[in-house]
């Protein structure tokens, strides 16, 4: 009983240390959408929230607000000021496509404030909503470190089969780290 109660107490301290993320408070911007992009490849939106960092005095890393970034890729591309969500295409999938219709890279490029920075990330198929094929990327930072939605997790034998018909997208967000 009293481990758990310490248990408890450990875990809210730990919880409390934490710090919050800074509230999305604009709307989602919509990303411009190239004329030369195929409807026939787009199935519909997604959005990823892009954030800003930098260390400060201390050299701890926080999160800033504020700062100017373009999110851009081959078939789109937005002005947003971070932090802020940002709705782009959803890509279909499919064989009939070069490259089963992989739409290549984003890259979201921040500067403001004497700091700047960038960070390129890759389109993959997008989670089924239990999480059962693919361990969705939830935040991808600049410096190569990701973070994944549910862990571990055990796939089924034809989960290569679904995430092939699964649309690509963004990771649901990307942090971007700005060095002075």
């Amino acid at each position: 009983m009293w481990r758990q109660i310490a248990l408890i107490g450990l875990a809210a301290s730990v919880l409390a240390a934490c710090e919050d993320p800074m509230a999305v408070s604009g709307p989602p911007k919509t990303a411009s959408v190239s004329k030369s992009l195929p409807q026939e490849r787009v199935l519909g939106t997604a959005s990823s929230v892009i954030r800003t960092f930098h260390l400060n005095a201390e050299g701890k890393r926080e999160e800033i607000g504020g700062v100017p970034c373009t999110v851009r890729s081959r078939h789109f591309s937005a002005k947003i000021v971070s932090p802020q969500r940002v709705n782009y295409p959803s890509f279909l999938q499919a064989a009939r496509f070069e490259d089963r219709g992989h739409p290549g890279t984003l890259t979201v490029s921040c500067s403001g404030g004497g700091k700047s920075g960038a960070f390129t990330v890759d389109a993959a198929p997008a989670n089924l909503a239990t999480g059962a094929i693919h361990a969705r990327v939830d935040a991808v930072y600049s410096d190569g470190t990701r973070t994944t939605q549910g862990g571990a997790f055990t796939a089924p034998i034809h989960s290569k089969q679904l995430a092939s018909s699964y649309p690509w997208s963004y990771a649901g967000t990307i942090i971007v780290d700005l060095d002075p």
